[in-house]
């Protein structure tokens, strides 16, 4: 087949949409498919920002990354782009597609929708965000903002002729904004490097002047993840927990906060921030969630969370926000929730798998367990299966 996805974020930027469609379309193209990426053009500053080594991420096979015309847009990861569609004519290419996949609905959303219709080709979508809640955390926070944000988005897919989300949530979600076509559930996959063997723990833990006890946070340091929630809960668990350290890895506009938080509580010592590790320094932030006792996740926006998945597949479990879809993460003994943005009981939840070691252990080996079904083989088979239906 010869695919093409469209998205509006990608390597060098800090997304688990970037992460999901690299991995996927690489399994893809492993396969024999031809696949091109079409997203945004990242400058020098963006690049540097997200201390990558890989100008381009490596892709096997027949495929391409072309990268569509965009600017510098102030978002929380501090490194986003915006793609100008060409809504008269889409984006110009000779190529052929027999699918086209289209991953977010703005600018690139806007070429993918273009192109299909003017190929008259098979439009395949995937909603990756939970809309409202992105309205929620910006600076526009109204309710009639929200109410065209959410129209848009059911005009956006409704242009789709399958639209996939990655949780039944989502999927949820968006049957009841009243969107028409057919809607389903696949995963987002988790990288193949994770159920590998890594660097031994102790040697990690020294490395970065890690404790005994580990808490760690991957992923946007963006307020819609509430990552100073962790911070300020922490507070009070170091407090019992002399030795206990705090791990964030990502890039955001609040990492200046955390900072700040750290060092008026005396705690810079405790409390590390690292990475974000994207492209061929993904590995460190494998290592360390092997290193970690348990993963910290107190986010109200995702959709999935696959970062919590990749703790899982490391032996880490997860104390998660009981919000959206992260309570199904962490059922059937695999981590616990906590009340969102409910600093007091977070920090109880620390104390909980803190004072309980057999019981996190067994957390972990359960949710090792539960990581499987997310190999990027499976989400792989099950698109394989979807687009030669379409065709």
């Amino acid at each position: 087949m010869k695919i093409a996805f469209f998205a509006d974020v990608f390597h060098p930027e800090l997304s688990g949409i970037a992460e999901s469609i690299l991995l996927t379309g690489s399994e893809l193209l492993r396969r024999g498919h031809d696949l091109d990426f079409y997203v945004p053009r990242y400058g020098e500053r963006e690049y540097s920002l997200s201390s990558v080594i890989d100008k381009e991420p490596y892709i096997p096979g027949n495929g391409e990354i072309i990268r569509l015309p965009s600017k510098s847009f102030p978002g929380p990861t501090t490194v986003g782009r915006m793609v100008f569609p060409d809504l008269i004519h889409g984006y110009k290419t000779d190529k052929k597609y027999d699918i086209i996949h289209t991953h977010t609905f703005f600018g690139a959303g806007l070429d993918a929708l273009i192109l299909a219709k003017r190929q008259k080709t098979v439009l395949v979508g995937t909603n990756h965000t939970y809309i409202e809640s992105f309205v929620d955390y910006s600076p526009l926070k109204t309710k009639w903002l929200k109410k065209i944000a959410v129209n848009y988005v059911r005009w956006y897919y409704d242009k789709c002729r399958i639209v996939s989300t990655p949780s039944s949530f989502l999927t949820n979600h968006m049957k009841k904004i009243g969107s028409r076509t057919e809607l389903f559930s696949i995963s987002n996959p988790i990288a193949p490097e994770l159920f590998k063997k890594a660097s031994e723990v102790a040697s990690v833990r020294a490395k970065y002047g890690l404790s005994s006890f580990t808490v760690l946070y991957s992923g946007r340091l963006a307020p819609e993840k509430n990552v100073i929630t962790l911070m300020k809960a922490f507070v009070p668990f170091v407090k019992k927990v002399k030795g206990a350290s705090l791990v964030f890895v990502g890039l955001g506009d609040e990492k200046d906060k955390i900072l700040a938080t750290a060092k008026g509580e005396g705690l810079l010592d405790k409390v590390l921030v690292l990475g974000p590790y994207i492209g061929a320094e993904r590995h460190k932030l494998f290592d360390l969630y092997r290193a970690a006792d348990v993963f910290a996740f107190p986010s109200t926006s995702d959709t999935q969370s696959m970062v919590t998945i990749e703790a899982f597949a490391a032996y880490t479990p997860a104390i998660v926000a009981e919000v959206g879809p992260l309570p199904d993460l962490v059922r059937e003994g695999r981590g616990i929730t906590f009340p969102p943005e409910n600093i007091k009981k977070l920090t109880e939840a620390l104390l909980y798998v803190y004072e309980n070691p057999k019981e996190l252990r067994k957390m972990g080996e359960k949710a090792r367990e539960y990581a499987d079904n997310f190999t990027v083989e499976k989400v792989a088979d099950e698109w394989e299966r979807r687009y030669n239906s379409l065709i």
